[in-house]
């Protein structure tokens, strides 16, 4: 079984540090999740390409326990919702991260990635091409409730992170970043038509050749985390088990969309945290602002940057018991407020940065590790967290913050450990994740 658990010993793992990077993991199972408020015209498009192998999830097999809304004098009440919407890929081999396409292209919409990692006792060992890490581009046709491979291509080690290009109006090449010994940028050409797969070309490697290097000096430390500026896509910033966050600025320009170059300046490398530094997020686009960043680290700390004075950073939280910090996210229609949890946490802590260390919400909701969150973009008040427990929740932040033993407002009951989730930009209905080597959409109204 995947999750923290079993990921997140790096302390111990120093001597074989490529094994450390893999901090991510999945598990859940779909269904149809009511009363969110969303908005009345935030309805899905029909997506299509060359059919594939692919699995829909019938209603009758399901099992979901789906909690809808509650009202102030029943907030723990719940009771079941209808499952008559969703939809599973099943990839040929064990998956962790996934993330949403972010282009508005009408036949990109239920666009996503996804990347394989093997067993975690494997993690860090050289790959052959009979285990080959992998990743691919799939796409939901909505209509067939079935999934097309849009394109495959291997990867040197699991990937820990992926993300698109957050370039909503298509100015830039279609691009996906992936993370894990290194930061790899590549592009996505469409396919011919006629079933043709899309191709994927490798554009950059980004290795700061200051990294510091492994205990047995063969390779540098991996990242283990990156994020990619949603007011500038022209920037991207990694974090790594080397203490520093490295910003990077992409060249880019006509080469770049005739398929021809792309190159890569390290903007910035700074020492962020006294030990490891597990992730790194700007602040969202709607925010306005494209200089401020967050990290958090194995000392317990989250930090605040500013890219026009690297200098100085600001220590937003302090976890009590100096306890490792493992992911953070910033909200996507709140500028102030920001999610995090622990290394072996049950909780998702929400911090208003204008009052540092004091934590605006405790979501006290898990019985198992917390593995990923995700915020809603339609919504300042809303964040979907996934844990071992096999649960999805989704949390009205207004609402724990005024009552603390408020539960959450939705709940999904998976068919295992939750590893990963995303919550999609584009169409706030849909919301992804995976578990084994299952891609699963849940709808949301």
């Amino acid at each position: 079984m995947f999750g923290y658990t079993n990921e997140m010993h790096f302390r111990d793992m120093m001597s074989n540090s490529l094994q450390e990077r893999s901090k991510y993991i999945s598990g859940i199972t779909p269904g149809y999740i009511e009363n969110l408020g969303l908005p009345s015209n935030s309805r899905t498009s029909d997506a299509g390409s060359s059919s594939i192998r692919s699995a829909l999830v019938e209603s009758n097999t399901l099992t979901p326990s789906v909690k809808p809304k509650p009202t102030a004098k029943e907030a723990s009440t719940s009771k079941e919702a209808s499952t008559n919407i969703q939809h599973r890929y099943e990839a040929p081999f064990n998956l962790f991260a996934m993330n949403w396409s972010l282009r508005k292209d009408e036949n990109k919409r239920f666009r996503l990635a996804v990347a394989s990692c093997r067993d975690p006792d494997q993690v860090g060992q050289p790959n052959h091409k009979s285990q080959a890490e992998m990743v691919q581009i799939v796409q939901l046709q909505q209509e067939k409730s079935s999934f097309d491979v849009l394109a495959d291509f291997q990867h040197s080690y699991s990937a820990n992170k992926i993300v698109w290009i957050p370039d909503i109006q298509g100015a830039y090449p279609d691009l996906l970043a992936t993370s894990g010994d290194y930061l790899r940028v590549w592009k996505v050409k469409n396919g011919g038509g006629q079933g043709e797969k899309d191709t994927i070309e490798m554009a950059i490697i980004l290795q700061n050749s200051h990294n510091a290097m492994s205990p047995d000096g063969k390779q540098s430390l991996p990242l283990t985390s990156f994020d990619w500026n949603q007011a500038d896509p022209s920037i991207l910033v990694t974090c790594s088990l080397d203490n520093s966050c490295t910003v990077w600025t992409l060249e880019t320009g006509q080469a770049i969309a005739t398929n021809k170059s792309m190159s890569a300046t390290v903007q910035t490398q700074l020492v962020a945290h006294d030990n490891h530094v597990y992730d790194v997020a700007f602040t969202h686009h709607s925010s306005g602002n494209r200089d401020m960043f967050a990290s958090v680290g194995d000392e317990g700390s989250v930090r605040q940057f500013d890219l026009r004075n690297l200098v100085q950073s600001t220590v937003l939280y302090q976890e009590p018991h100096d306890r490792p910090l493992v992911r953070l996210a910033y909200a996507k229609q709140q500028t102030n407020c920001l999610a995090f949890f622990a290394e072996n946490a049950d909780q998702v802590i929400v911090l208003d940065i204008r009052m540092p260390n004091s934590p605006l919400a405790h979501l006290r909701g898990h019985s198992g590790n917390v593995n990923a969150m995700s915020w809603a973009a339609h919504s300042e008040n809303h964040l979907v967290s996934v844990g071992d427990d096999q649960q999805v929740l989704i949390w009205d932040i207004q609402q724990v913050a005024a009552r603390p033993t408020a539960g959450p407002i939705l709940s999904y009951t998976a068919a295992g450990p939750v590893n990963n989730v995303a919550w999609s930009e584009l169409q706030p209905e849909w919301i992804a994740v995976v578990h084994d080597n299952s891609l699963e959409l849940l709808r949301v109204e």
